[in-house]
């Protein structure tokens, strides 16, 4: 996860820093902290977002605890990649939206996040246009 971070915080100069404070026993709460954590889900991610007006003020994102999920540079198929998928889940935390068309499905925002997918551990072009444009 902290290579996901990694990857926005370098997108481009910008004000916008992702940070790794430690290990925490948090969980989903507007409590003034960004959270990642394994919880419970039918969906690969959930995020949970809380704003004034159109600022984003605070995010927690839960990582589905009942999918197999993979650390290594390498991800096999039927697991799911953390750093590929924590790229699309902070994307979204800092509120770029979610691409739908079939000509996206290389970019790190793509609706969908396959297993054994590790092309979008990294940035493209269009996600540092966007992060210079919105921070």
């Amino acid at each position: 996860m902290r290579r996901a971070a990694w990857e926005w915080n370098h997108a481009d100069r910008h004000t916008l820093t992702l940070r790794y404070w430690g290990d925490t026993t948090r969980t989903m709460a507007h409590d003034g902290y960004n959270v990642l954590f394994w919880g419970s889900s039918s969906a690969i991610i959930t995020l949970y977002m809380w704003s004034t007006g159109s600022d984003i003020t605070e995010f927690d994102i839960a990582f589905s605890s009942s999918l197999t999920w993979n650390t290594n540079m390498v991800c096999p198929n039927p697991e799911f990649d953390v750093w590929n998928t924590a790229v699309h889940a902070f994307g979204q935390a800092i509120g770029f939206n979610i691409l739908y068309g079939d000509e996206d499905d290389l970019k790190s925002m793509y609706r969908l996040l396959f297993t054994g997918e590790v092309r979008k551990r990294t940035l493209k072009s269009e996600d540092r246009q966007g992060i210079r444009r919105v921070y």
